[in-house]
């Protein structure tokens, strides 16, 4: 028992940022039908920037919200150039995966010339602890289960009760129907790969601001 409470704590704030990560690559395949394998790169690439706005003298929580809006309008970019083109040209289910994995070995590399291929460190963690029972955590973590169920919750939320939400929960269940009712399937799907690639943003620099080093291998390792 001594060393399984303290493992549940751990569990669940780990769970917490393994949720967010899933949240938005579940979000992607489900309306895209598209395993973005180059997702965990994109997780690299937050971590990364979070780290560069952080060394720069930023307080890690504004870095997570600066970084969720960057690689959000990086994974529309990346699903226009990228995804899409190649969806309209016919390729299939392993081609598409063939593709974001050769993308995501592509982008881990370019942070690794551009950062190097030393690990790195946002530096060690400030804030007291929180004790529930005998699961001790950070203020941190604690903050990040938060952020992580509120996230969640919203995700849930915005799909099963509003306009947007029924039109995505649509396009995913029959593209072409959809567009036949009326829906712009193009600006849904742009609108799903925009939350997607925040919530990526948000787990990368939530990742890195729980690990005590990491490199440009973090993303993949991660996912």
């Amino acid at each position: 028992m001594q060393f399984l409470v303290p493992a549940l704590g751990f569990g669940v704030a780990s769970g917490a940022i393994i949720a967010l990560g899933a949240l938005g690559f579940t979000l992607q395949f489900g309306l895209s039908d598209t395993l973005n394998v180059a997702y965990g790169a994109f997780v690299t690439v937050g971590a990364f920037l979070g780290y560069f706005f952080v060394m720069h003298g930023a307080n890690p929580w504004i870095a997570m919200v600066i970084v969720a809006g960057l690689i959000g309008v990086l994974s529309v970019v990346y699903y226009e150039f990228l995804i899409r083109r190649l969806i309209r040209r016919g390729i299939k289910f392993v081609g598409l995966l063939i593709a974001t994995l050769s993308a995501g070995i592509i982008i881990e590399y370019v942070v690794a010339f551009i950062a190097g291929p030393q690990a790195v460190s946002y530096g060690s963690e400030t804030g007291g602890t929180v004790k529930f029972w005998e699961i001790t955590l950070s203020s941190t973590q604690v903050v990040l289960i938060v952020v992580a169920a509120t996230l969640m919750l919203a995700v849930h939320l915005g799909l099963t009760l509003t306009t947007m939400g029924r039109k995505i929960r649509a396009t995913a269940a029959n593209r072409t129907l959809a567009r036949s009712c009326g829906i712009r399937t193009d600006r849904v799907t742009r609108g799903v790969w925009l939350i997607s690639g925040a919530l990526c943003g948000i787990t990368g620099v939530a990742l890195a601001m729980t690990t005590a080093a990491f490199d440009f291998t973090v993303g993949s390792t991660f996912l």
